[in-house]
Order: structure tokens, then sequence, then C-alpha cells
């Protein structure tokens, strides 16, 4: 089961209540405004559509990975505009300072964010796999700043099939088979069939985290994991002889929002240039979030 845009026939508009789970670090060009920004969901969307087909990379050739995500997400050469259209319908709102280091209560360093519980509309205009990627996109990613440390996340209000299914893995689980058949379904986890190896952030696995009736809780929780189990292997910026080397976290945190709030988590394949140690920190960090 592929994901081909040229597939698909039926480009529809549907209308997406979305409440926002904890608080966005979003910004335009002017970093110190905040606002709500179609760009990065398309971004996010254009993200996790790469993460989750790693198949299209044989032998490092990234050629028919780039080709099926420019039909679908558009270029600048001769593939053109995207298929994809985005509108956000919002209406004002008052955004508020938050610690975006949580498990540091004395921390002095704001940022302005908006606020969780704050409703607005996304308007997709994309095919029905695209759709699905959205639906998603809504459980496993996040936007703005701090947004793979639990920040950032939303949920979709008026989809009924979220309601019905109280396996949340399960669901989850049945989203991505929507997408491509790549991925199956353990007890505890969703896991790449096969062994794969390009180098690029592809999706390996996705475990169910810890819950709370208290987001704040639960970003003091990963906050807290991150500060005790930091390594290059969960993402770096450092400087060696001059030259600047940057990685984000393989390890991608977020929160989702049913009867309690949950922790998700995904874990990207690690990719880098440089020699990197402390594997074993990365597996403690996933371990202190894991629901029991």
């Amino acid at each position: 089961m592929s994901f081909y845009i040229v597939r698909y026939k039926d480009i529809e508009k549907r209308e997406y209540n979305i409440e926002v789970v904890t608080p966005m670090f979003l910004g335009g060009s002017n970093k110190k405004e905040v606002e709500l920004r179609t760009a990065s969901f398309k971004g996010l969307l254009r993200y996790w559509w790469r993460a989750i087909n790693p198949h299209l990379v044989v032998n490092n050739d990234f050629s028919k990975l780039f080709k099926e995500e420019s039909l679908i997400f558009g270029d600048a050469g001769d593939t053109g505009k995207s298929k994809i259209k985005i509108m956000i319908e919002s209406k004002s709102f008052q955004p508020k300072s938050y610690n975006p280091l949580p498990h540091k209560t004395n921390n002095r360093f704001k940022f302005s964010g908006i606020p969780e519980g704050y409703k607005f509309k996304i308007y997709l205009i994309a095919p029905e796999k695209i759709h699905n990627l959205f639906k998603f996109v809504s459980y496993v990613g996040a936007v703005g700043k701090r947004s793979r440390r639990g920040f950032g996340s939303f949920r979709i209000i008026n989809d009924k099939n979220n309601q019905k299914n109280d396996d949340v893995l399960l669901h989850l689980f049945n989203l991505l088979e929507n997408l491509n058949d790549n991925y199956i379904k353990e007890e505890k986890k969703i896991k790449l069939k096969n062994e794969l190896n390009p180098t690029y952030p592809f999706l390996k696995e996705i475990f169910l985290g810890i819950k709370s009736n208290n987001f704040n809780e639960l970003l003091s929780k990963i906050g807290e994991a991150s500060h005790k189990y930091n390594s290059d292997s969960t993402g770096y910026a450092k400087k060696i002889n001059n030259s600047s080397y940057r990685l984000s976290s393989p390890i991608y945190v977020s929160l989702i929002k049913e009867r309690q709030y949950q922790i998700i988590i995904s874990k990207l394949n690690f990719y880098s240039n440089l020699n990197i140690k402390g594997f074993g920190l990365q597996k403690k960090f996933i371990d202190h979030l894991l629901r029991n």
C-alpha cells in the first residue's frame, strides 16, 4: 500500500476544530509576536510524511522520496504547486508567558505562547491520505519551539473516530496503516516492520507514556528526563574545530488529551557524521517516560 498522490482523484476540503493541548511557542517574521501560521502546520505534515516513508529510499538514493514528496507538497522545479492547501480561522487571543523548562521552577527565562485550551479551525484541502496524515500528526506531532519536548501539542475535537477508540495505540496504528503498510503493532508499541538504514530521521517506533490529569506535571516529567539523561544521542548543538554541528532530538515527545493527558514517544532513526556515544542514556530517557 504505497503513498502516491498521482493515484488520488478526489481532493476534499474538511474543517477541523483544533484545541491547543499544551502552550504553543509560535511566531512569524516578528519573533516577538505570537501568531498561528499555516506554514507551521504544512511543514509538520511534510516532516511526518517523510518520516513514515523510509521505504522510498533505496541504497541511500533519495530521488524517489523527493519525487513523491514534491508531487504532494510542491517544489520550486518542474512539479510546481502543492496539492495541499491549509487555511486557519481563529479569534484573537491573549498570549501568556510560560517557563519552557518546567522542571526548573526557578527559571526566569520565559516564552510567550498561545495558551492551552485555545480553540481555532483548520481548513485542509487535500486528498484522503493527507487527511489521515493530519489526524496521525495531531497525536505524534507538535508545532513551535520545544515541540519535541511536549509543548505545541494540539488535538482535533470534531473527529468522532478519536472518541470511539479507547485504545490509543490501536487508533494510531489504524491511522498509520491507512498511510502505508510498513509498520506493525505489538502489545506496547508500534514499530517499523523491516530494518532500514537511510541516513535521515525516519520513524522507527511509537510508545505510549505516562498519564496525568495535569499537563504541567507531564511537561515537568519530560523536562526532568531530558535534563537527567541528556546526551548527544538525544540531540546536540556543538562546535568542533570551528565547525558547528547540530542535530534535533531523535526522540519526539508529544502530549495528547483524551480522558487524561498522556505522553506519546516517537523514536526516530538516529544519524550523525560524528562519533556519538551515550545511547544507553537515550534508552533511559524513553524508559523514564513510559507507562507502567
